[in-house]
C-alpha cells in the first residue's frame, strides 16, 4: 500500500485511534493505582574472605566464593527448616500475619560477583513487616552461612529501616504501554476496515479494479 494512501486512510480514522489511545493510556493509568502501594526494606551484608591468616586482600576468587555461597544460599532459602526460622525471627518482632508463602515472595537476594557486597530486600504493603522481614532473613543468612563455611564468614553492613517512602508505582510506564496498545488495537481495526471494504471511492481505484484510463466524472450536485 501507497504511503500516500495509508496517510489518507489514517487520517480518515483519526478520531477512532485518538478515542482508542485515549481509553489505553486512561485504562494503563489506573491500572498503576489500584495495587496497595508497597514498600521495599533492604540489609546490606559482606562475605569476607574464608582464609584471612595471612591477611591477604580479597581476591577474584574471593568474590566467586561470594557469588557461589549467596547462590546456594538463595537456592535453600525455601527450604522449611530455613522458612521455619525466619518465621520465629519475624515473629519475635510482633508480626504474625504472614505465611511462609507470602515469605517466599516477599524476599530477593541480590549479588554482585564484582563485589562480596549483597543485598536482601523484602517487599511488602506495611513497611514495618517489610522491615522485620528484611532484618529476619538477614539473621538466618548469617547463621546458615556461618554454619556451611564452619567460620564467620558473613557480617552485616546495614540493618533495615522501616521506609518511609513507598516503591515507584511507574504510572508514566504503564501509562505509556497502555497508549501503545490502545494504538495497536486502533490500527488492527482501521486494517481490518480497510480490507473487508467493497466501496470505490476514488479515481485511482476505478482505475486500478477496471484496468482502464479514467476519462472523466460526474460530479454530484443538489437538483
Amino acid at each position: 500500500m501507497e504511503p500516500k494512501k495509508i496517510l489518507y486512510i489514517l487520517l480518515k480514522n483519526w478520531l477512532l485511534i485518538t478515542i482508542l489511545l485515549v481509553l489505553g493510556g486512561t485504562a494503563g493509568y489506573l491500572s498503576a493505582q489500584l495495587p496497595d502501594p508497597k514498600y521495599e526494606a533492604e540489609v546490606k551484608m559482606y562475605i569476607k574472605s574464608i582464609d584471612r591468616a595471612d591477611d591477604r586482600a580479597l581476591s577474584m576468587s574471593d568474590f566467586t566464593l561470594s557469588e557461589y555461597l549467596v547462590q546456594q544460599y538463595s537456592q535453600i532459602i525455601s527450604s522449611r527448616t530455613v522458612l521455619s526460622a525466619i518465621m520465629d525471627g519475624v515473629r519475635q518482632k510482633n508480626v504474625q500475619d504472614i505465611t511462609e508463602e507470602e515469605l517466599t515472595e516477599m524476599i530477593r537476594i541480590d549479588s554482585n560477583e564484582q563485589s562480596n557486597i549483597f543485598t536482601i530486600r523484602a517487599i511488602h504493603p506495611d513497611p514495618y513487616v517489610a522491615a522485620a522481614v528484611a532484618d529476619a532473613t538477614a539473621d538466618q543468612f548469617s547463621i546458615q552461612l556461618n554454619i556451611i563455611t564452619n567460620s564467620e564468614t558473613v557480617g552485616t553492613l546495614d540493618e533495615a529501616e522501616v521506609p518511609e517512602l513507598p516503591m515507584p508505582d511507574r504510572k508514566a510506564i504503564k501509562t505509556l504501554f497502555g497508549m501503545i496498545a490502545g494504538g495497536m488495537i486502533a490500527l488492527a481495526v482501521v486494517w481490518i476496515k480497510e480490507y473487508f471494504r467493497t466501496a470505490v471511492r476514488t479515481e485511482e481505484e476505478i482505475e486500478k479494479i477496471l484496468g482502464l484510463p479514467l476519462m472523466g466524472i460526474i460530479p454530484e450536485h443538489d437538483i
